[in-house]
């Protein structure tokens, strides 16, 4: 069956070497290299020719851009004047996030997605031209997200994220995405610690749990190592040896120059030198999976199974850092350090989150101040004396 796109059809021109297409009768035959070839009407001219290619998908591509254009005439010269397709843009951003900007794995893999299902979108309306998605077939392609508010808000902020690139580049000449709202009044989440309760539970399943491929110290040294230095998970599956001088674990430099340390407590290390290292520099991961999102997974779904043995409903890896956080507020570190600890980028970051464990701390401090007031009877006159 023939590829039919408006007036124009492909198929296949089978030599006589090829067995898939013998008869020579099933022109729109996709598994063999037969040459392919267009017919049909683009615009005003009748088009009768070979491809110069045997790829359907590539041939197809050719096809949707000859009828956006309206025409199978070649491009012009003038190179400024060719509209830029999706494909040569979503190209060009992901190699300036890549190799300019070079954002992280974990961030990347989500513009990979989001520009994923984009190309999908696109396909289905047609869409070859950049030029060609406007604000309301992004609203269009916003609606049809099976997603929650926050979740889609930030995808929403991705997709803002790429065509305010693309008219930074001038391949564009209005932003569409910039008049295209989210999900409104969506109320931040409160960041939950693990209670003490809560840990001595998770810390009791790491050592009875039993997780293929891995030993119960491993475990239980990932699970304190999460705890007590605010690594996000990602970066603790890839930690290696050479971050730690004596108890101190290395983060991160900061732009200053100035590294940044945080000192683990002994029993921590202690657990952590138990580790048998079979994974040569790397104490949590193997050779066989040294990428982010791969060594972040499988140590989700390791830490999965300790939290459905420790019956802790909404466990998550993040709420170790959480803990690291808040426990570091609430102890009366100020919020300043608290964000270089975390790594964040500014303090306003660690404000927007963990604000509400300062008021926590303040709280605490009048329950102490209060307690001194034992032993005192307030009289009518408002005057105090000692009982």
């Amino acid at each position: 069956m023939l590829y039919d796109g408006s007036m124009l059809s492909l198929y296949r021109l089978h030599t006589k070497r090829c067995s898939a297409g013998r008869d020579r009768l099933d022109r729109g035959y996709r598994k063999c290299s037969c040459p392919i070839h267009v017919e049909g009407k683009c615009g005003e001219a009748f088009v009768r020719k070979s491809l110069q290619t045997s790829n359907w998908q590539r041939a197809q591509q050719r096809l949707m851009e000859a009828e956006a254009r309206g025409s199978w005439d070649p491009l012009p010269e003038d190179k400024s004047a060719v509209p830029i397709t999706i494909a040569d843009a979503k190209e060009a951003f992901l190699k300036d996030a890549e190799s300019g900007r070079r954002l992280s794995e974990s961030t990347l893999k989500k513009y990979r997605l989001m520009l994923k299902h984009l190309d999908q979108f696109a396909a289905k309306k047609g869409f070859v031209y950049l030029k060609q998605i406007d604000a309301n077939a992004l609203r269009d392609f916003r609606d049809s997200w099976q997603l929650g508010p926050r979740t889609a808000l930030k995808k929403l902020e991705r997709v803002k994220a790429f065509f305010r690139f693309a008219t930074e580049n001038c391949w564009i000449g209005v932003n569409p995405a910039k008049i295209v709202r989210g999900p409104a009044n969506i109320r931040e989440s409160h960041k939950l610690p693990f209670e003490p309760a809560e840990m001595e539970r998770i810390v009791k399943a790491c050592r009875e749990v039993r997780i293929q491929n891995v030993s119960n110290d491993e475990v239980l040294a990932f699970v304190l190592l999460l705890r007590y230095s605010g690594l996000r998970i990602g970066d603790a599956s890839l930690l290696t040896i050479d971050r730690f001088k004596g108890d101190d674990l290395f983060l991160y430099t900061q732009k200053s120059g100035t590294h940044v340390y945080v000192p683990l407590p002994p029993f921590v290390m202690n657990t952590i030198r138990r580790i048998e290292l079979r994974h040569g520099k790397y104490l949590f991961t193997g050779p066989e999976s040294l990428r982010m999102e791969t060594t972040s997974d499988l140590w989700r779904r390791k830490l999965g199974r300790v939290f459905k043995a420790a019956k802790i409903a909404g466990a998550h890896p993040h709420r170790f850092r959480h803990t690291f956080a808040v426990e570091l507020l609430k102890k009366g570190v100020p919020m300043e350090e608290v964000s270089v600890l975390l790594g964040h980028s500014s303090v306003r970051i660690t404000e927007k989150h963990y604000a509400s464990w300062v008021q926590a701390r303040q709280n605490i401090l009048r329950a102490h101040v209060a307690k001194t007031w034992e032993g005192f009877a307030v009289i009518e006159s408002g005057k105090s004396k000692a009982v």
